[in-house]
């Protein structure tokens, strides 16, 4: 339950656009979670954010490669957790561009 807690946290820091903190919380969480892909595939886009593209497709690949389905935007935004205008506006922002810029494909 606590590994939920810190990917929600990590979740929360890159929506506000604290990539430092998210990373933070994800690394946290990454060991312990349930649902690695999700947490991979938002630390790939906290990191990406960052600057830190090694980093970042590193993410992706574990993403990836627990989740095939993770190679789309599209898996991504079919993963949100809520579909509140404000939350889409964050998620497109923060994670989405994130994911855009490592070149992940949108379909």
């Amino acid at each position: 339950m606590i590994a939920y807690v810190y990917w929600r946290m990590g979740l929360a820091n890159l929506l506000r656009g604290n990539t430092d903190e998210a990373v933070r919380w994800y690394q946290k969480a990454l060991p312990i979670f349930y649902s690695p892909p999700d947490a991979y595939r938002h630390l790939a886009a906290a990191l990406s954010l960052k600057g830190d593209k090694v980093a970042a497709q590193a993410a992706l690949v574990e993403a990836i490669k627990l989740e095939p389905r993770n190679a789309t935007i599209a898996w991504a935004r079919n993963r949100r957790l809520s579909t509140n205008p404000k939350f889409v506006e964050l998620d497109e922002r923060t994670e989405i561009e994130g994911l855009r810029r490592l070149g992940l494909r949108e379909e």
